[in-house]
């Protein structure tokens, strides 16, 4: 079973509603949960195994979600409760944990973590109503004063939308649509196989390629699967695309795009949609993938996360 605590008070209370996921058994979660417990604060929380979240959680809201793993586990847990989580606090269980903020032994984590909750549970609790995004100011400045930093910042995801022509081709209706954190990579249906497609960058055609695929990635994909096919490590918003193994020597390497630009792929092969590594779909020839930025998750950090120690730190092992 799945401990959600007093479901009626979650729901009528003014209460930070907090959430803990983890995805196996660790030192890490017992003692975030038995930090949680011990401490007087104006929260509760609700815990479930990594395996009964979809099952067991969803459609309950929260203010705060806590996922513990590593960046894989962070991005199903994002996907799958981006609706109904205010904040989310990834810490890392697992091997590189990129994108998630570090736990060490000391109380040091601990504290940051107990400090971030308690002036996200204060500011609730003036208002008596729902945690909102419009507070953020607030709270990062309230963070800010207390040495937990950089506190809440925004990570823009991407999504897509796939198309299929209706009417004799004179509309077209959306026939799937997903998000991920990092990135979209459209590649072939059949392993080992030539992907042929081709590509429109904001309605200017771009080119008829053939190759492994076409990774399009937010500014937090950039240091994952499109840095290993040989894409640029970005630390503003962007919209980057990353030709993968494709037969032209003229091809650039890589475009960085504004977030408000769209990709269109039209598929001349079957191909396959994959979200974030994790989530697959399939598209026929003739189907149209349309690929943008979308909305902002809000991640807190509170270890003091430095983009460029975190490359050398997680990539560069220096």
């Amino acid at each position: 079973m799945v401990n959600l605590g007093n479901r009626n008070k979650f729901d009528n209370s003014a209460l930070l509603k907090c959430a803990i996921l983890s995805r196996y058994e660790s030192e890490i979660y017992e003692s975030i949960v038995d930090l949680l417990r011990e401490k007087v604060l104006l929260f509760e929380y609700a815990s479930a195994k990594f395996l009964q979240v979809l099952n067991g959680v969803v459609g309950v809201d929260f203010d705060v979600l806590i996922s513990l793993g590593g960046d894989g586990t962070f991005l199903k847990i994002l996907r799958a409760f981006y609706y109904s989580v205010g904040v989310f606090i990834p810490i890392n269980a697992g091997k590189i944990g990129f994108l998630t903020n570090k736990w060490d032994c000391s109380n040091f984590s601990g504290e940051k973590l107990i400090t971030a909750l308690k002036v996200m549970a204060n500011l609730k609790e003036e208002r008596v109503k729902s945690f909102s995004v419009d507070y953020l100011d607030e709270i990062n400045a309230q963070l800010l004063k207390r040495e937990v930093k950089p506190g809440i910042i925004k990570r823009r995801m991407v999504a897509f939308w796939l198309k299929k022509d209706v009417e004799g081709g004179e509309k077209r209706c959306v026939k799937n649509f997903d998000f991920g954190l990092n990135e979209i990579y459209l590649t072939t249906a059949v392993p080992g196989r030539v992907f042929e497609f081709e590509v429109w960058v904001d309605d200017v055609r771009w080119g008829r390629f053939r190759g492994d695929g076409l990774i399009v990635s937010s500014q937090s994909g950039s240091t994952g699967y499109a840095l290993s096919t040989g894409g640029p490590v970005v630390n503003i918003d962007a919209l980057i695309v990353v030709p993968v193994a494709i037969h032209s020597a003229m091809l650039p390497r890589s475009l960085v795009l504004g977030v408000e630009s769209k990709i269109s792929v039209r598929a001349l092969s079957d191909g396959l949609i994959v979200v974030d590594g994790q989530r697959f779909w399939q598209f026929e020839v003739g189907e149209v993938v349309e690929v943008s930025s979308w909305k902002e998750a809000r991640v807190l950090y509170f270890e003091g996360y430095n983009y460029l120690k975190r490359i050398n730190e997680k990539l560069l092992h220096q």
